[in-house]
């Protein structure tokens, strides 16, 4: 399965009180017909085909937004996790109390 992209994030970001909703509480607010629509294509995209519902049917859109919540949160945890002060880059000079430059070692001074 793929993952999600940034744009489909903030898209459902929107919506994530329906997509948790249906996920822990079997329960769904009403969307649009345009907004289901987008979901669908969404989780189409992701699965790799056409997911093949009734956009007019609550149980389908229940089922969608279960399906759409683990793929949003796995992305919501990993820019969450990005966002916690970690870095992928090699240490660094880090400033010290004084203000001044404390040196770090550097693995690769043997």
């Amino acid at each position: 399965m793929e993952k999600l992209n940034e744009q489909e994030f903030n898209f459902l970001k929107q919506y994530e009180d329906r997509l948790k909703s249906a996920s822990n509480s079997a329960y769904v607010k009403s969307m649009s017909s345009a907004v289901v629509h987008t979901m669908r294509e969404i989780y189409s995209r992701l699965i790799g085909q056409i997911y093949s519902m009734n956009e007019n049917c609550g149980s389908c859109i229940l089922t969608l937004c279960r399906k759409l919540y683990k793929p949003y949160e796995e992305y919501k945890q990993s820019i969450e996790g990005n966002s916690a002060g970690c870095t992928a880059k090699g240490e660094e000079d880090t400033p010290n109390v004084s203000g001044g430059k404390e040196q770090t070692a550097d693995p690769t001074d043997s």
